[in-house]
Order: C-alpha cells, then sequence, then structure tokens
C-alpha cells in the first residue's frame, strides 16, 4: 500500500480555503484556532488535513470567532481603567 505524501498550502491557500485575509490565518494560529505552520525551505506551509480540522471545528462552534467583539474588548482594554464618578 502506497503513502500518501501530506498536502502542504501556502498562507494564500489557506486564506483562499477559509475566506479570511492573509493577515487573519496568523491570528488564528496565534490564538491557537488553527494549528501553526511548518517552515519548509525558508516559507510556512499548513497541513491541508489542519485546515480541514479547523473547518469542522468552526462548523461545530468549538470556539467562537466574533470579530467585532474581540475587537471592542481591546479598544476598551486600551482605555484604561474606568472610573465612575467621584462622590
Amino acid at each position: 500500500m502506497k503513502r500518501r505524501r501530506p498536502v502542504l498550502l501556502t498562507v494564500k491557500q489557506v486564506a483562499r480555503a477559509l475566506n479570511v485575509g492573509e493577515r487573519t490565518v496568523y491570528r488564528l494560529v496565534q490564538s491557537g484556532h488553527l494549528a501553526a505552520p511548518r517552515s519548509v525551505g525558508g516559507s510556512k506551509r499548513w497541513f491541508r488535513v489542519d485546515v480541514v480540522v479547523y473547518q469542522y471545528r468552526l462548523q461545530r462552534g468549538d470556539f467562537e470567532l466574533a470579530e467585532g467583539r474581540a475587537s471592542a474588548k481591546r479598544a476598551k482594554s486600551r482605555q484604561g481603567p474606568q472610573n465612575g464618578p467621584k462622590e
């Protein structure tokens, strides 16, 4: 029985498969939602199976990707602590 070689994808191919931007692919890796890429000849490549697993988990609802809420939280944290009115 012949063993198949794993299919490796570039960041552009992963972004296209997930319908997101290239930067978002790296954000997904940083957040732990998508497996980290492998270095192949100085460039980053993802196993196709890792992308398929991410898509499956996203459909199942294993994690929440609310960009709006995440952005709002970041903006709120940049404002610093909220001080109420002084009495």
